[in-house]
């Protein structure tokens, strides 16, 4: 997987996966494309988090998450796509850094925290799995405080989110639903 060269040390992770019953190159084009605005518990969580996505947003795509912070480390269709984010996340405005791909890869200061956050598809006989997993490294020790007590609330939310976005895809892939951004 491409987010081990990204961030193959941290401190906090989480995983989920869904089957889903479809190529890997329907389930990338759908993880890509799908209007995940159409959720609104999405929507609600990104607006608390203070991403720039409001219920004013016209479309909400995994890859327009790079308005609001988000950098995009990997585009591997139709195997993964990885994203970061560096922050002092447990503050009230996150402290979100805009940095390059590269700049990302450098990052290192005292009191941020790094994500990278990956959907990683692996075909199956007649399906495809689809893994998503978020990588928190804290850089410091007062940031690994910090943001362990923001973990602490922060991660069910985080853990709805992601089922969410599991949940639309593997809709969209399946052809159950149609949230497509055009």
């Amino acid at each position: 997987m491409h987010i081990d060269s990204w961030l193959p040390k941290y401190d906090f992770k989480e995983s989920y996966s869904t089957r889903i019953a479809s190529s890997p190159e329907t389930v990338f084009k759908a993880m890509c494309e799908a209007d995940l605005t159409r959720s609104g518990l999405i929507k609600i969580l990104f607006g608390l988090r203070g991403l720039s996505f409001s219920w004013k947003s016209r479309s909400l795509r995994l890859t327009d998450m790079t308005k609001s912070g988000f950098i995009l480390l990997q585009d591997a269709p139709p195997f993964e796509i990885v994203l970061g984010l560096v922050g002092k996340f447990w503050t009230p405005r996150g402290g979100i850094q805009r940095l390059s791909t590269e700049a990302y890869g450098e990052f290192c200061e005292s009191g941020y925290a790094k994500v990278a956050w990956n959907f990683f598809l692996t075909p199956q006989e007649g399906s495809t799995l689809l893994f998503t997993e978020t990588r928190i490294q804290c850089l410091g020790a007062d940031a690994k405080r910090s943001f362990s007590r923001y973990w602490k609330f922060i991660k069910p939310f985080s853990g709805l989110t992601r089922k969410e976005m599991l949940r639309i895809i593997k809709k969209v892939a399946e052809g159950s639903t149609t949230v497509w951004n055009k």
